[in-house]
C-alpha cells in the first residue's frame, strides 16, 4: 500500500505532465502530432497543457535527488534553471511540502 505522501507526489507528477485526465489522447501537442504516452513518460514531446515537459521518468529522478539531499542534510537551496512553465519547481515544492 502506498503512503499518503507517495500518492500525493504521484498525483502531482501526473497533473504536472497532464497525464491525469482520461481525455489526454485527444489533445494534440504544440506541433500537432498525435499524443504518444511513451514520449510523455520520457519527456520527449512538447505538451500543450502540461506545466512541465520533462516527463514522469525525470520527475521520478528529481524526486529521488531532492529526497536524497534532504535525507543527507545537504545545506543549500533548490533551483530550476531553464524554466519552461515551472513544473519542476512546483514539484520540488510539493516534495518539500510532503516532508513538512
Amino acid at each position: 500500500m502506498q503512503s499518503a505522501k507517495d500518492l500525493y507526489l504521484d498525483l502531482m507528477k501526473r497533473c504536472l505532465t497532464d497525464l491525469i485526465y482520461a481525455d489526454v489522447e485527444e489533445k494534440p501537442n504544440l506541433h500537432l502530432e498525435p499524443f504518444d504516452e511513451t514520449k510523455r513518460l520520457e519527456g520527449r514531446d512538447w505538451p500543450t497543457y502540461a506545466h512541465t515537459m520533462i516527463g514522469l521518468k525525470r520527475l521520478d529522478n528529481l524526486q529521488f535527488c531532492v529526497e536524497d539531499v534532504l535525507t543527507k542534510g545537504v545545506l543549500g537551496d533548490l533551483i530550476e534553471t531553464g524554466v519552461w512553465r515551472g513544473g519542476a519547481t512546483i514539484f520540488m515544492r510539493a516534495i518539500l511540502y510532503s516532508i513538512a
